[in-house]
């Protein structure tokens, strides 16, 4: 069997789940890639700002953050960046419903090895 012939047979068993069963489905979860930039000032809204495919969401009125790919990491957790959020300026009128997340959406096409949505779905 030539080279491209096995580098495909592994894509395709991986693709099937034979060597990407418990795959993290989160992408970009080491915070290592930041296209829009490595830092955004004086953010008050929802959006996608710095690391890749993770989106600060902010439900409040009047507080401001800067949202940073920083080098701190927790000792030994292997590593190398990030995603600071920064309070530059507080919400001085926090309402019960306010509320300040960072997210990330997972695509459909994505949790088909876990079967989503059928009576097979794993955990």
């Amino acid at each position: 069997m030539s080279k491209a012939a096995e580098l495909a047979n592994l894509i395709g068993n991986i693709n099937a789940g034979g060597g990407g069963v418990n795959r993290n489905l989160l992408i970009n979860g080491d915070m290592a890639v930041a296209q829009r930039g490595t830092s955004s000032t004086a953010v008050d809204a929802d959006g996608y700002y710095t690391c890749d495919r993770w989106k600060y969401v902010d439900e409040s009125t009047g507080g401001q953050v800067t949202l940073t790919q920083d080098s701190s990491v927790p000792t030994g957790s292997g590593l190398s960046k990030s995603f600071k959020v920064d309070c530059t300026t507080a919400d001085t009128s926090v309402a019960a419903d306010h509320s300040i997340r960072v997210q990330q959406r997972i695509e459909g096409q994505n949790l088909q090895g876990v079967a989503k949505g059928t009576s097979d779905a794993k955990p």
